[in-house]
């Protein structure tokens, strides 16, 4: 049984080899693949592969947060067994250059994606929805007037890291029901909320810094949790009448869920820090 898997691993890293040759693309999946399986010292020249395009972005963006942010690269140690990110990886460039690898990427999906205006002819749903969390939180880079360059810079890698990740979700559109009315849980809640929490908060402030800043982005984690939220909501017959936020505990973690009751639409999920805790009445926190 080892002697076939290994086997198939040779095969399918000999097919993704030729492809290479070939100058045919890759799929997300087959650059990891190919990456993972690669002997160590020949992982940097393979990584520079134009076919290795995206599986590049994702590791430099990981290594550029690591030289830029002190708290991340000592959160990111655990994940590699105390080894620093580089020796992970295998990738020996210098900050310097991880930063000019990232910055023809950022500069490219900027023009094609995020400064785009003829997107919305497209019919592209993901990379509107990208765009469009974007510009609101370039805005914001904006009026803080502070360190916009740079700020702005580090806006386009995570627009461009969460457009990656959801390129490769296959996300379906579902109903859920709080006190005999239907909510929309589309696309546009999980790349909002990848946006607006889960790397914009942690990246650019202390607040959430003691949460994991390499977690996976997970929708079907989020949504999990939304379903079980509905189905203790509504055994116990909570009304919605005059809220337009429920805040609950699922698993020890404190979680708020915000609502758009007009548009029947989620429009927020988040963990709550201490402070935020510290302000709500526990007698109306639904635990389950």
């Amino acid at each position: 049984m080892k002697n076939q898997v290994l086997e198939d691993v040779e095969m399918n890293h000999k097919i993704i080899s030729d492809k290479i040759n070939s100058n045919e693309h890759l799929s997300y999946n087959e650059q990891e693949f190919y990456f993972d399986n690669s002997r160590k010292e020949l992982r940097q020249n393979i990584i520079l592969l134009p076919q290795m395009k995206d599986l590049a972005f994702i590791i430099f963006y990981y290594i550029y947060l690591t030289d830029v942010n002190s708290e991340i690269y000592e959160m990111s140690l655990p994940h590699s067994n105390g080894i620093p990110i580089r020796e992970f990886y295998g990738i020996s460039l210098n900050n310097k250059q991880i930063k000019s690898c990232l910055k023809i990427q950022s500069d490219d999906f900027y023009e094609v994606v995020l400064k785009n205006d003829e997107l919305f002819k497209e019919n592209n749903i993901l990379k509107n929805l990208i765009k469009r969390e974007f510009k609101e939180v370039e805005k914001k880079v904006i009026l803080e007037n502070n360190e916009i360059e740079i700020k702005t810079f580090n806006e386009i890698l995570r627009a461009k890291k969460i457009y990656l990740h959801f390129e490769n979700l296959n996300i379906n559109n579902k109903k859920i029901v709080l006190d005999n009315n239907e909510y929309d849980l589309k696309l546009d809640f999980y790349v909002h909320i990848a946006f607006s929490h889960y790397y914009h908060i942690l990246q650019e402030t202390n607040h959430y810094f003691g949460k994991d800043h390499f977690k996976t982005i997970k929708p079907e984690e989020w949504k999990e949790i939304i379903v079980k939220l509905s189905i203790e909501f509504n055994q116990k017959k909570f009304s919605l009448e005059n809220i337009n936020v429920i805040n609950f505990m699922l698993n020890d973690t404190f979680y708020r869920l915000t609502l758009n009751k007009n548009k029947k639409i989620f429009t927020s999920l988040f963990p709550l820090n201490k402070c935020e805790i510290d302000k709500i009445n526990l007698n109306k926190i639904i635990i389950f």
